[in-house]
């Protein structure tokens, strides 16, 4: 993940667009198929910790990482609105709202939200 593709050094804005017309894509195609969730919401969370990773010893790569999990919460927050209590977007939300939260090296254990909404999958 190059840091460059997010953000402008000259205006100080991030834009994620790319990003969160990604996870709608994806999301249009697990939604329906993936259930249970449990492999699709430990995958999701194997690539947040992934990125926590990879921009780790990148200057402002915290901050970037922090703006770039809460626009994530939005898409979430735009999921729920149509799918109110769907077990995956309910899953992501922590994975999300962690990461945005603590971008800094990664808590090596499942949140205790996750653990709660995946524990029937």
């Amino acid at each position: 993940m190059k840091l460059e593709l997010f953000s402008d050094e000259r205006s100080g804005r991030y834009d994620f667009t790319e990003v969160t017309a990604l996870l709608d894509l994806v999301l249009r195609i697990v939604v329906p198929t993936a259930e249970p969730y449990a492999t699709a919401l430990a995958t999701f969370e194997g690539q947040a910790r992934g990125i926590v990773d990879t921009t780790n010893g990148y200057d402002g790569a915290t901050e970037q990482v922090r703006r770039l999990f809460a626009e994530l919460v939005t898409v979430l927050d735009r999921w729920e609105d149509d799918r109110p209590g769907n077990p995956l977007i309910t899953g992501l939300r922590p994975i999300f709202l962690g990461t945005a939260e603590r971008p800094g090296p990664w808590a090596r254990r499942i949140p205790p939200a996750l653990a709660e909404v995946t524990k029937d999958c």
